[in-house]
């Protein structure tokens, strides 16, 4: 089922839906999850737009 949902702090319409979506199934606040991927990107050296990047995330 589709639920809309933006978190973002500013309410913008940017693509950050990987982010909006792990902050909604596992109940943090954009802020705190952007923080958590940022940090894993950083020690993996890979963006966030790099499918592989979510799938080893979530893994």
């Amino acid at each position: 089922m589709y639920k809309y949902y933006n978190n973002n702090p500013f309410g913008r319409n940017v693509s950050d839906c990987s982010i909006r979506a792990i902050a909604l199934a596992t109940e943090h606040s954009w802020d705190s999850t952007y923080k958590e991927l940022s940090d894993y990107a950083r020690r993996q050296g890979i963006t966030f737009s790099e499918t592989e990047f979510i799938d080893d995330y979530l893994s």
